[in-house]
């Protein structure tokens, strides 16, 4: 399944996910550095890939998808930070505020 990651990781860096927290057969972790991630699970057995776009601080889950072919993954993978990555940095521009 490794092998399969470095497409993703490709794909998420180019969304400013560049930061891989954790990668095991199982599960990949890429954070962007700052207050989100996003939790990539795939079990070849089920033939089952998923992920979400999590916000560390507070826990909560943005965005999730399961799909049964990996191509179908790549293609909503990348529709999905498309889509997500203005919501994101408001997100994280929010928390920044905040913050400071």
């Amino acid at each position: 399944m490794k092998e399969k990651y470095e497409r993703l990781k490709h794909i998420a860096a180019t969304y400013g996910y560049d930061k891989v927290e954790e990668e095991t057969e199982k599960k990949l972790i890429i954070s962007n550095g700052y207050f989100h991630e996003l939790r990539i699970l795939c079990d070849d057995v089920d033939r089952k890939f998923g992920m979400k776009i999590v916000n560390k601080v507070y826990g909560l889950t943005i965005f999730t998808a399961v799909t049964f072919h990996y191509g179908d993954f790549l293609l909503e993978f990348e529709k999905s930070l498309k889509k997500y990555i203005n919501h994101v940095f408001k997100d994280s521009m929010r928390m920044v505020n905040l913050d400071v």
